[in-house]
């Protein structure tokens, strides 16, 4: 079967056996051969085919997408034989956690063994499906989905203010910016009604207050990095921030760098 996915692949993604074949430098007829191969194997079609046209069906999708997956994490087996001394770390969450958490840890690793970082600005509902299936190694974000084959740590527990420029004197009359979490508006008991701006980014909340026309529910330790004021409210709620790794099929140095993460976080979250 291994000898056929990379075949199913190039098909797969250009849905064309000439155009296939000519990147393959194999003839149609071939390539066509080792599709069929691996569809008998597998005992299920992968395409739907109409005349030279083939299109991948459900289980041809989700077969493509484990083939990349996999094929990406042999590229990064071979990447990591071939220059053992630099390793890579993916590391993902929302923007605003990795620059206020991730990236002072890494700039404190420069005296630490010589690391590739790669930082991905990835929504919290998909941390724990990228974690699963390999594409990154750690996440930082808010109360991600637990899960048997990943390892939670948290790092610090998240407080809530309402906040709003600091410029003003005070946010007294100002409109609303909501930010819009599983499906919930975070707004304080007093601004119920008076919300002028819904928004499902953190990033476009922070700036909403920071113009000067509006205020909203932020963490702490967010807004204070913005220059924002705060006033707290007792009625807002608590989350966590949370460190989650994955399951790696082989050791990994990533200690270091989870150490200055954890270094970081104490220093915001004391």
């Amino acid at each position: 079967m291994w000898g056929w996915l990379p075949a199913f692949r190039t098909v797969a993604e250009t849905e064309h056996l000439p155009t296939a074949a000519k990147v393959l430098e194999l003839s149609p007829s071939a390539l066509s051969r080792s599709v069929k191969m691996l569809e008998d194997c597998l005992g299920e079609p992968l395409f739907t085919r109409d005349r030279r046209q083939m299109r991948l069906n459900r289980a041809g999708q989700l077969l493509l997408v484990a083939v990349r997956d996999a094929m990406r994490r042999i590229d990064d087996g071979i990447e990591q034989a071939s220059a053992p001394s630099l390793d890579r770390v993916r590391i993902a969450g929302p923007a605003e956690w990795l620059q206020l958490v991730v990236l002072p840890a890494i700039r404190a690793s420069k005296t630490d063994a010589p690391v590739i970082v790669d930082l991905e600005d990835v929504a919290p509902a998909d941390l724990t499906r990228a974690l699963l299936r390999g594409e990154i190694d750690l996440a930082v974000a808010e109360t991600i989905g637990t899960h048997d084959k990943l390892s939670h740590e948290r790092l610090g527990d998240v407080h809530r203010a309402v906040c709003w420029s600091a410029e003003l004197v005070s946010g007294d009359g100002l409109d609303v910016a909501a930010y819009v979490a599983d499906g919930t508006d975070e707004v304080s008991a007093d601004d119920r009604g008076r919300v002028a701006l819904r928004t499902q980014s953190l990033a476009l909340t922070i700036e909403a207050c920071k113009s000067g026309h509006m205020r909203a529910v932020l963490p702490v330790a967010l807004a204070q990095a913005h220059g924002l004021k705060t006033r707290t409210d007792s009625t807002l709620r608590i989350s966590h921030l949370d460190l989650v790794q994955r399951a790696r099929l082989a050791d990994m140095p990533v200690s270091p760098i989870v150490e200055r993460i954890r270094a970081r976080a104490r220093a915001i979250f004391r």
